[in-house]
């Protein structure tokens, strides 16, 4: 008879702890501050946009942490924030593409797209395969990209 009522504590207890997560953060991913420049041949590459795509190892499969994104200034400079708003980037190896191409939908056609700017930069450099970037826990101000056309 006195088994019973432990019993039940022990179960409300384990389902506490499932359901409150055992008071750890929902948050599985670390930011830090990444800011960098993009240049082609050399010279700044203006209006490009700069994907970080974190990742354990080398597959997009395993992705951890939301992506990360900025736009290149006149410089080429940028500062990237995430998905969720933060700062930065997740801090560890991330995939990177870049490129400039920009469209928009027609506004006479749903179904039409319309290219609002051409693309600058080789497919090579958009095709995630290419460029990475380790983001340091203390965050980084060199995530520069010295891109070539040829």
């Amino acid at each position: 008879m006195t088994i019973r009522p432990l019993f039940w504590r022990g179960v409300l207890f384990v389902y506490l702890a499932i359901v409150s997560g055992c008071g750890g953060d929902a948050k599985q991913y670390r930011t830090a501050p990444v800011s960098g420049r993009v240049t082609l041949d050399g010279e700044p590459l203006t209006n490009a946009f700069v994907r970080f795509t974190p990742t354990r190892g080398d597959s997009l499969a395993s992705q951890i942490g939301p992506e990360a994104t900025a736009t290149t200034d006149d410089s080429g400079n940028f500062k990237l924030v995430t998905a969720f708003n933060d700062p930065g980037a997740s801090v560890g190896k991330n995939q990177v593409m870049i490129n400039t191409r920009q469209t928009k939908v027609d506004p006479n056609d749903a179904d039409k797209v319309l290219e609002t700017a051409k693309e600058r930069v080789p497919k090579r450099y958009f095709d995630r395969e290419i460029l990475s970037f380790d983001v340091p826990e203390s965050g980084s101000d060199a995530a520069n990209f010295d891109l070539k056309s040829k």
